[in-house]
């Protein structure tokens, strides 16, 4: 059977996740009745209630979650410096792998290719893996976290058209105090929204560069991802 892509889970009425972002845990909240969403890190909750914009308590509300946006930001930022330092040493890795191949006679890359292999495969058993497993989970691992990352970037986009919503149509309903915050925290929303993309493009390269390395050590594997 298969895995429930991005759009089906998105789709379901009530959805309670809970998973590790590369060892931040998190975990997700959608009640598409209550009209509820909230992502929650550690002791940073980020929620998006637009009822609460419309009651008395609307300046407590958008004060509190302008700070736990902030601090959330802090926290993706620089799991963005982490994932580009984790890109570029991906790309050098298999720059290593590739760059020779340009100047051995095709006829002997293949003994080349399986020799590098019986170099490599230590790395693997000392996980009690084979390197074509090791390959194999790094690939999967890798196209899991870009799901992740998506599904919290589609909530933060969530976010950031209700707050886009509430600003524009507003007109002397909230006051400048409030009207103020709200759109500092629009700002930040769309900064977030604009890190998860970067993510999305971190993993999803890193995934690849994995996939053209198994692809040359293992040409006749069946695919990783169907």
């Amino acid at each position: 059977m298969a895995e429930p892509s991005l759009a089906d889970i998105l789709r379901e009425d009530e959805i309670n996740m809970e998973f590790s972002m590369d060892g931040l845990d998190t975990q997700l909240y959608i009640s598409k009745n209550a009209k509820v969403r909230i992502i929650s890190v550690d002791d940073i909750e980020l929620r998006y209630e637009p009822i609460r914009l419309q009651g008395d308590a609307a300046g407590v509300y958008v004060s509190e979650q302008l700070k736990a946006h902030q601090a959330y930001y802090d926290i993706l930022h620089e799991r963005l410096i982490d994932e580009h330092g984790n890109l570029h040493w991906q790309i050098d890795k298999e720059s290593d792998v590739f760059r020779p191949m340009q100047f051995i006679p095709e006829n002997a890359t293949r003994l080349i290719i399986e020799i590098a292999k019986l170099f490599a495969a230590p790395m693997a058993w000392i996980h009690f893996e084979t390197l074509q497993g090791r390959f194999r989970k790094s690939v999967q691992n890798e196209n899991l976290m870009v799901a992740t990352y998506m599904i919290v970037g589609e909530m933060v986009k969530y976010g950031k058209n209700m707050i886009d919503k509430e600003l524009g149509q507003s007109d002397g309903r909230l006051s400048v105090p409030i009207k103020s915050d709200l759109a500092e925290w629009q700002k930040i929303q769309g900064d977030l929204s604009y890190l998860y993309t970067r993510l999305v493009n971190a993993k999803k390269r890193i995934m690849e560069s994995d996939q053209r390395v198994y692809d040359l050590l293992f040409p006749n594997s069946k695919p990783i991802l169907s």
